[in-house]
């Protein structure tokens, strides 16, 4: 985990990623950072590493942030590479996976989201909301020109089973 400026960059040095994701930025980690803008600059160090390799990076399509990383990351966002993903009341700007639905269910979670190729159903075996978020979060690395970690989803009408998660 980072708690400071530079925990991240220190990371990126040893793993070399070529897809970076951030679920939320949240206040978890004020302590150490100083700041909700000192845990953004520290998050985006992720980012800078992963687009200075030609990766792709999604990040959390929710205001104030969703402004901040267009600005920040205009040309990576404006070539496809910054992602945005989200629910619809998140933001009023196009996200690029929309979690339309988070329900509760008897596996845990039932997510159903709207992706560039079509719409998506999963069962997330987690208790609570952020999971049903952690689990679109987690889809958007499947999302894209070339999905990542070898993890492709079921789309509806491609296939009638719901893709799940454990």
């Amino acid at each position: 985990g980072a708690s400071h400026i530079g925990d991240i960059a220190r990371t990126n040095r040893l793993v070399q990623a070529d897809a970076g994701l951030i679920t939320q930025i949240g206040r978890a980690h004020l302590e150490g950072f100083g700041s909700e803008d000192g845990i953004y600059r520290g998050k985006c160090e992720l980012i800078e590493d992963v687009l200075r390799r030609g990766g792709e990076a999604w990040v959390p399509g929710v205001e104030p942030w969703h402004e901040r990383f267009l600005s920040d990351f205009k040309s990576a966002a404006g070539a496809g590479r910054l992602r945005f993903f989200g629910t619809v009341s998140g933001t009023a700007h196009a996200l690029n996976l929309v979690l339309a639905k988070n329900l509760p269910s008897p596996e845990g979670r039932f997510i159903k989201l709207r992706t560039e190729a079509g719409l998506v159903e999963a069962n997330v075996h987690l208790q609570g909301a952020h999971n049903g978020m952690n689990a679109a979060a987690a889809c958007a690395l499947a999302e894209g020109d070339k999905p990542y970690a070898g993890v492709t989803l079921n789309v509806l009408g491609n296939s009638s089973t719901p893709s799940t998660f454990m």
